[in-house]
C-alpha cells in the first residue's frame, strides 16, 4: 500500500517514514529539516519504527509550506491506510453502477431484442418460423448456416447478452460513471493506464452499433439486399464492448492487489464468465454479469467505508 508524505500529500513509491519521529514523507522532505522533526528536537536519536508505541509519544509538527491546497483530506501515519481522493471518486462511480445496471440492463435488453424482430420483419418479413429462429440461442445451429441472416442474428444475441451481463451497452453508462471512474482511478495510478485505454475502446462500441443499426435500416427502406459491411461494423461494436469490458476486468483485478480485497478479483472472475459464456451465447452470461456487479458494489462500498473512519 502507497503512502502518503505528511507535508505535501503525495503519494507514490518514494515516501519513507522518517527514523526520527516515524512519520511518512517523500523524498523531498524525508529530511528532518525539512519537515521540522519534533522527533529529533525531543529524542535527539533515530525512533525504532519495529516499536509502535513509542510513535503514540510523538506529536509531529507539520510545517507551513508554499502548498495552497491540501491534497490530503486525512493525515496518516505510518502503518494505517487513507484512501487517496482519486480512488475515492472512482471507488464511488462504480459503487454506483449496480443500481444503474438494475434498471439499464433489462432495458438494453428490450431495445437489442426489438431491434432484432424489427430489423428481421423488415428484412425477411414477418413470420411465425422467423420469430422462433430470433428465440433460438445459436441460429446458426439451427439451419440457418452462415447466411446474412444467421450471422446477423448472433451478433444481436451477443449484443442482447453483453448488455444483459456486463450492461455495458447503455451509453449513459458508459460514458456518465464506467470512463470517468477510471480516469479517477488512473489519476490515482500510472498502472491503470491499460485498462482506462480498453474501456475507452469499449465506448466506441455503442457508436459503431448505432451506425451499423441505421446502415440497415436505410438498406431495408430502400428495398436492397442487406449488404456484409453494416454487419461487419456491428460485429466489430460488438467486439469493442467486449474489449471494454476487458479493461473492466483488468482494473478490477489491479484494484485487489491495491486495496487487498479479495471481491475484486471474484467480481473479476464473473465478468470473465460474462465474456465466455456470451461468446457461447448461454443465458448463465446474465447470471455472471449480475453476480459481478453485485461483488463490485460490496467491494468497493466496504473500500470507501475507510473515508468514514
Amino acid at each position: 500500500m502507497l503512502q502518503r508524505c505528511h507535508v505535501c500529500g503525495r503519494t507514490d513509491e518514494t515516501c519513507k517514514p522518517c527514523p526520527y519521529c516515524n512519520w511518512w514523507f517523500c523524498g523531498q522532505h524525508l529530511d528532518p529539516e525539512q519537515h521540522d522533526c519534533m522527533g529529533l528536537k525531543i529524542m535527539g536519536k533515530p525512533v525504532d519504527a519495529s516499536k509502535p508505541e513509542k510513535q503514540e509519544t510523538l506529536v509531529p509538527l507539520v510545517k507551513q509550506t508554499s502548498y495552497s491546497k491540501s491534497p490530503a483530506p486525512v493525515a496518516e501515519k505510518a502503518g494505517e491506510s487513507v484512501l487517496d481522493e482519486n480512488l475515492v471518486k472512482g471507488l464511488g462511480k462504480l459503487n454506483k453502477l449496480l443500481l444503474i445496471y438494475a434498471i439499464g440492463s433489462p432495458v438494453g435488453s428490450m431495445i437489442a431484442f426489438t431491434l432484432a424482430v424489427s430489423f428481421a420483419s423488415l428484412s425477411f418479413g414477418p413470420s411465425l418460423p422467423l420469430l422462433s429462429t430470433i428465440m433460438s440461442l445459436w441460429p446458426m445451429l439451427y439451419g440457418l448456416g452462415f447466411t446474412t441472416l444467421g450471422v446477423f442474428l448472433g451478433a444481436l444475441f451477443m449484443l442482447i447478452l453483453l448488455a444483459v451481463g456486463g450492461g455495458l451497452m447503455i451509453l449513459f453508462l458508459q460514458y456518465g460513471f464506467l470512463l470517468p471512474a477510471f480516469r479517477s482511478f488512473r489519476k490515482y495510478d500510472e498502472s491503470f493506464g491499460k485498462p482506462l485505454l480498453l474501456v475507452g475502446a469499449g465506448c466506441v462500441g455503442p457508436l459503431m452499433l448505432l451506425t451499423a443499426i441505421i446502415a440497415m435500416l436505410m438498406g431495408s427502406a430502400s428495398g436492397k439486399p442487406v449488404s456484409n459491411t453494416p454487419i461487419m461494423l456491428f460485429w466489430i461494436g460488438v467486439a469493442l464492448l467486449a474489449v471494454g469490458q476487458i479493461g473492466l476486468v483488468a482494473g478490477l483485478l489491479k484494484l485487489r492487489r491495491k486495496l487487498g480485497n479479495p471481491r475484486f478479483s471474484a467480481a473479476a472472475t464473473m465478468f470473465i464468465l460474462n465474456l465466455v459464456l456470451s461468446l457461447a451465447l448461454s443465458p448463465l452470461a446474465a447470471i455472471a454479469g449480475l453476480a459481478g456487479w453485485i461483488l463490485t458494489d460490496l467491494a468497493t462500498g466496504s473500500a470507501l467505508k475507510k473515508t468514514h473512519r
